[in-house]
């Protein structure tokens, strides 16, 4: 979905010049909040809610002053906050000033212009304050609320220190299934060492740098001159390089979330116990339990969360090695415990296993956000992930995952839905390639210098067999599918060897699934897309209209020479060059296999060109259309 902007800025993109560019590099992110200390007329403060005094009709409160402690003069200012109108206005104001004394006798301004996800940005001065004005009529039944207000501060640094502009990679892979970190590089001015840890006066003294957040900005000037900036990235600084000739330092910044996914652990041991404590959800089948207590004869289920409940119990039946059920009378369930203890004439043969329901949490989106809020605490675009939810309306799994790495986690659940993910600014981002929005960019032929495509029959799978439930005791939980056109084509080429066995759903894998219907359906999806040979379509120079794409963008695009009239495309790549104003777009083309393949002559079957819709007449001018 691409970034929302303004009609002006939408007019400036279309300009038939292009508009100029600016760009705004920020770091050292620093959290003011503050709670709610400050003056107040006529305001309630609960908590951290701010709502007017019975009677009163207006109301403000005015922060305490807040000092950035940048090593700058300029910084960036953000606010958020929730609001509730009800009867009344709310309105938030900033201002700010080179040193706390001065704030008194600056003017206020209206904070909507550089708050929440508004995409102006204004330069402010190292030390800021906040006011909130509520206002209702006296009829009014309710009061306006202003809850949880976050400010935060981030240091400019001035584009005249900027040397080598920012470059920018976003991708999310080829096949549109991988996650991968997003990139920044940028040089800046060093001549007064302000960029080395070992001088009192840089902007790095006695701060772990290395762990600093860089953000980066750029936009389009608009009519009225305004700059509209857009949020392209967001990092900490990996690597930072210094050079005594040149005088420079040189940022090598990556994007957070993904190390932040990787160094966090989903199901680990509990640091207390050393007791495995694997994260579950939804309802699992024949889940294995550990004898704790051989005496009393005790069982317990290792978990997390509290089961909801148990629902069967088994040992596995020496003579046929299958799962047999117990009689409830053959012991006693604890959902708080986790445990089962069998009476003293339980015939336990083997291996213990149950049926439990962990939560209600069965939806692959639903387990997704609870990990994501819960577990590994990153933000991400909720609003996509409901999207897509919708797309899959009767998905039913569970989940055992231990000892597993976020990233692992994230992936698993990403690629059940065929889902991609990548991040964008400071949040993950999500698109299925089913449930994706229609496009939302046109790519004419004068908007680039050059396009490149790469046909390629890499990733294609056309055999399709994905084992579930209780495949290992019943070889008939497996759904099997293939597409005969593209096997006629490509041979067979079977998706358990092209991803590695990574769609299997049973009882034992970390995701199982006991409903045909789910998998019969996810085969489904993938047959839309896996089948078929790859097209690759690749844009240099073409900038503009890069800066608000999201990766995973539906666009159409233009080539006389290629054929192309509104040729649809998804985007999966991105890079940024923001001193020569090139971009360069990866994307991979669709709806390839039902299309007409274009060769030169009659006989031929090298195919040259794809076209949407074959010329009147079997033949034009000594050319053949093979379909």
């Amino acid at each position: 979905m691409a970034i929302p902007v303004s009609g002006s800025y939408i007019i400036a993109e279309a300009a038939t010049s292009r508009a100029e560019m600016a760009f705004c590099l920020s770091m050292r992110k620093t959290n003011l909040s503050g709670g709610t200390l400050g003056t107040k007329n006529n305001i309630i403060i609960a908590g951290n809610t701010f709502s007017l005094s019975a009677g009163a009709t207006r109301g403000s409160w005015i922060s305490a002053s807040k000092n950035t402690s940048h090593p700058v003069r300029d910084t960036l200012f953000r606010l958020g906050w929730d609001q509730v109108l009800g009867e009344g206005a709310i309105a938030v104001y900033l201002r700010s000033a080179t040193v706390g004394s001065e704030l008194g006798s600056v003017a206020w301004a209206n904070a909507s212009q550089f708050s929440n996800s508004v995409l102006s940005y204004y330069r402010h001065k190292k030390w800021g304050q906040v006011k909130i004005k509520l206002t209702r009529s006296e009829a009014a039944s309710d009061t306006p609320q202003v809850s949880t207000i976050a400010i935060e501060g981030r240091a400019i640094v001035p584009n005249s220190e900027v040397l080598i502009y920012p470059t920018v990679q976003h991708s999310i892979g080829k096949d549109f299934l991988g996650i991968m970190a997003s990139q920044m590089r940028v040089g800046t001015d060093n001549k007064d060492r302000k960029w080395d840890e070992l001088y009192a006066q840089s902007y790095v003294y006695g701060r772990n740098y290395l762990n600093d957040q860089m953000d980066l900005y750029a936009g389009l000037k608009l009519d009225s001159g305004r700059v509209e900036y857009l949020p392209i990235f967001s990092g900490k600084t990996d690597q930072l390089g210094l050079d005594s000739v040149t005088k420079m330092a040189n940022f090598s910044v990556r994007g957070n979330l993904l190390d932040n996914l990787n160094n966090v652990v989903v199901g680990g041991e509990n640091i207390i116990t050393g007791l495995p404590q694997p994260y579950g959800a939804g309802r699992r089948y024949r889940d294995l339990l550990v004898e704790t207590n051989s005496v009393l004869r005790i069982w317990t289920y290792y978990s997390k969360q509290t089961p909801t409940a148990i629902n069967n119990v088994y040992t596995r039946n020496v003579e046929n090695n299958l799962w047999r059920v117990f009689t409830v009378a053959s012991y006693t369930a604890s959902t708080p415990n986790k445990t089962i203890t069998f009476t003293a004439d339980a015939n336990i043969q083997g291996d213990v296993a149950m049926d439990v329901t962990i939560n209600s949490k069965q939806h692959p989106v639903i387990i997704l956000k609870d990990i994501l809020d819960n577990e590994v605490s990153i933000k991400y675009n909720s609003t996509q992930l409901t999207k897509i939810e919708a797309g899959y309306p009767d998905f039913v799994a569970g989940v055992r995952f231990e000892s597993m790495s976020g990233f692992e986690a994230v992936t698993r659940l990403a690629r059940v839905l065929d889902m991609a993910v990548y991040e964008s600014a400071d949040k993950l981002n999500f698109v299925s390639l089913q449930a994706m929005l229609p496009s939302t960019h046109t790519i004419s032929q004068s908007d680039y210098k050059e396009m490149q495509v790469t046909r390629t029959k890499l990733k294609i799978a056309n055999k399709y067999s994905i084992p579930y439930g209780d495949y290992w005791d019943d070889k008939t939980k497996i759904v099997a599918g293939s597409d005969s056109n593209s096997i006629a084509s490509f041979g067979v080429r079977d998706l358990s060897i092209i991803y590695g066995g990574e769609y299997s759903y049973t009882y034992t894998d970390p995701i199982s699934c006991n409903d045909s219907g789910v998998i019969t359906n996810l085969i489904t999806k993938l047959k839309l897309r896996l089948p078929s040979q790859k097209e690759h379509v690749f844009l240099d120079d073409v900038f503009t209209k890069t800066l608000r794409m999201e990766l995973g963008d539906k666009a159409v695009i233009n080539n006389a020479f290629f054929g192309y009239n509104n040729k649809l495309i998804a985007i999966y790549e991105r890079g940024l060059d923001l001193k020569t104003r090139i971009a360069d777009l990866g994307a991979m083309g669709y709806d390839l296999y039902n299309q007409f393949i274009f060769a030169p002559t009659a006989d031929s079957q090298l195919a040259t060109e794809w076209v949407a819709t074959p010329i009147p007449s079997a033949q034009v001018a000594n050319v053949s259309y093979f379909f």
